[in-house]
């Protein structure tokens, strides 16, 4: 399987498990960021309490800091392993010519013809 390939089926693997878990992690933080709670001993919603004061900018820390891991797992991470296995590629291909280039004035002075390098 070549390089596109194999990225192109693992991001349709891991998109949705990676998806789900963010998607709900983040919805279940929604209630703690806006501030709105359950009071279990009146048993009633309240909006503004001592402890949503406290949680709430943890909350959001937690929410975008989620949405941004999800972004660098389904976009960023396999972008640069596309990028790194194009960059070896181009670096095989270079030094190929490179190392063509060196030799061809002894094949030149001497008339005879290089050794044909096998593919990787």
């Amino acid at each position: 399987m070549g390089v596109r390939e194999a990225i192109i089926a693992a991001g349709c693997t891991r998109l949705r498990p990676v998806l789900l878990t963010a998607v709900t992690t983040i919805l279940g933080l929604m209630p703690m960021v806006t501030g709105i709670a359950y009071n279990f001993r009146k048993m009633e919603l309240s909006t503004v309490s001592e402890s949503t004061q406290w949680w709430s900018s943890m909350a959001s820390a937690v929410i975008f800091g989620l949405a941004l891991a999800t972004v660098l797992t389904l976009v960023v991470v396999p972008t640069l392993y596309s990028l790194v296995a194009t960059a070896g590629q181009a670096a095989e291909l270079g030094i190929s010519r490179l190392r063509r280039a060196y030799w061809a004035p002894f094949y030149r002075l001497t008339g005879s013809k290089p050794e044909e390098e096998e593919p990787v």
